[in-house]
């Protein structure tokens, strides 16, 4: 009797086994799983950096944590670029809530270019334009922009 009882338990443990091997087969992010588990690859590195910032976020006192800090920004900055925002929105939502921030990731690819703010100095770049104005249009003015430690900016038009 203990013996068919083994053996029923044992097809049972198969049969589980068998039918969450389907299911997980036929799963359409099966791939998506595997893809972004490549270790050492960039991809790799966003969702590790978004997982760690969901998973720190749990804890007591994050908010002062720079190793959190650190890893909430990197999630900010790559989400966007590798689309997985969508898994880690609502966890690194709810740790930095706590902590009084609204997160925004960065918007990917080269639309995204900004000014960039370093030291309280705002800064631009813009390259030269090439195009020669026709006469039905005012002339493409290219700014040059040059700021200062306190905080003022002049901008120099080029025509």
């Amino acid at each position: 009797m203990a013996t068919f009882r083994v053996s029923v338990f044992l097809a049972v443990l198969a049969a589980v086994f068998v039918q969450a091997t389907v299911l997980e087969a036929n799963s359409p992010s099966l791939a998506a799983l595997i893809h972004r588990q490549a270790p050492g690859t960039p991809q790799y590195a966003c969702h590790e950096n978004c997982g760690n910032a969901l998973a720190a976020g749990r804890a007591e006192g994050h908010c002062e944590n720079s190793t959190w800090i650190g890893y909430y920004e990197a999630c900010l900055d790559c989400a966007l670029d590798f689309d997985i925002w969508k898994h880690y929105e609502k966890g690194v939502t709810a740790a930095a809530s706590t902590c009084g921030l609204t997160p925004t990731p960065s918007p990917s690819g080269p639309a995204s270019a900004s000014p960039s703010v370093t030291g309280g100095v705002p800064s631009t770049t813009a390259s030269p334009s090439t195009a020669a104005p026709s006469p039905t249009t005012p002339p493409v003015t290219s700014p040059s922009a040059t700021g200062s430690a306190t905080g003022v900016t002049s901008v120099r038009v080029t025509v």
